[in-house]
């Protein structure tokens, strides 16, 4: 992604956020919780200050939890737009129906392990209960 347009979409979050770009930019924790006390989503300036870097990869760790449904999709929405120019995405969730909203792959892991992995059209909510829950290794365990 080019630096124009990540500064473009970084911009466009604080601004939708009712913020001033600079607050996204904001270096000392100070401004960040003025910031964050109702008028600006936490993860949209989360988000725009790490666009202003150009990142090629995004780590997001349940990134709309805590939010309500209108700054979750718009926050959803950023994150496609981000895969779509290119940022390579990490979503770490547990709540299913972002998975399916936002992943074109899913890595599930029970028990500490890898319990399986779906793609495309196979991420379904039933299907990653099913893995959630799936005993690692073939271990039964005795009830």
């Amino acid at each position: 992604m080019s630096r124009p347009a990540t500064h473009e979409i970084a911009g466009r979050l604080a601004k939708q956020a009712q913020c001033h770009q600079t607050a996204a930019r904001g270096t000392t924790r100070t401004q960040l919780d003025l910031v964050t006390q109702g008028r600006c989503p936490e993860q949209k300036v989360v988000i725009a200050r790490w666009l202003l870097d150009k990142p090629k990869v995004l780590i997001l760790d349940e990134p709309s939890r805590g939010v309500d449904v209108g700054a979750r999709a718009e926050v959803h929405r950023v994150i496609r737009e981000l895969a779509s120019t290119g940022t390579a995405i990490l979503v770490i969730s547990s709540d299913n129906e972002e998975l399916v909203t936002l992943c074109d792959r899913v890595v599930v892991l029970a028990e500490g392990h890898v319990s399986g992995q779906l793609i495309g059209e196979e991420i379904t909510e039933d299907r990653l209960v099913s893995l959630s829950f799936a005993r690692s290794h073939g271990k039964e365990s005795a009830a």
